[in-house]
């Protein structure tokens, strides 16, 4: 009688073990789920107040130039919002914009293309977008479209004279892995904004070539 009330006690004090290590593991998976890793695209705001700057960059027309050109390929995700990276405007004496960018940190989730010092342990990298925010205005290179948090993308970089990796080409030197529809949509949106050329049927020509070319489909 005794050991059979011991036995009901022993179990039932392992059952509520098991349950409680139950509970606590979903509780930690739920935890883990709700932390925001950046995988998932953040919409970022229209700017109303948008200011195209015409520059004269080199443009490369066919994705093999892009590729020869370009020393630095990655497919990576920012890990910031457009408005929260850092923002860099310089002007002359006079008060004339002289140069303007914006510093993106970008979370690297795979190098295809490396010059022999780039560290392949390397998890993050700087790169300057050629687009930039002076209050309220954002200020963009040729209708240039930043990169958007969460969004994973192909980007193409080459140094610039101050060591520092930027992306070349403009709109056709990065393409959203995940979002396509939206990133055409956008091009889209900011040709008809500036009235500028649309870069987005060259953008999808790019894209098809790109997906095959670096065996990302």
């Amino acid at each position: 009688m005794i050991r059979n009330r011991r036995n009901i006690i022993f179990f039932s004090i392992l059952l509520v073990i098991i349950l409680s290590t139950f509970v606590w593991t979903l509780n930690m998976n739920s935890n883990t789920n709700s932390v925001d890793t950046g995988a998932s695209l953040v919409e970022e705001p229209t700017y109303s107040n948008t200011v195209s700057i015409s520059t004269n960059s080199i443009r490369f027309n066919t994705v093999d130039n892009l590729d020869q050109v370009a020393e630095l390929i990655i497919v990576g995700t920012p890990t910031e919002t457009f408005e929260n990276r850092k923002h860099v405007i310089t002007n002359y004496d006079d008060g004339a914009i002289q140069d303007f960018y914006t510093l993106t940190e970008i979370k690297i989730d795979k190098i295809l293309k490396k010059p022999e010092e780039f560290s392949e342990e390397q998890e993050t990298i700087s790169i300057i977008e050629p687009v930039s925010l002076d209050g309220d205005t954002k200020l963009t290179s040729d209708g240039y479209v930043e990169l958007q948090k969460g969004d994973q993308s192909i980007i193409f970089l080459m140094k610039n004279t101050f060591g520092d990796y930027s992306i070349i080409n403009d709109n056709l030197g990065k393409f959203s892995l995940n979002h396509k529809e939206n990133s055409v949509s956008r091009i889209q949106s900011e040709s008809e904004r500036q009235s500028i050329g649309d870069q987005s049927q060259q953008y999808e020509e790019f894209y098809s070539q790109i997906m095959e070319k670096y065996n990302l489909k």
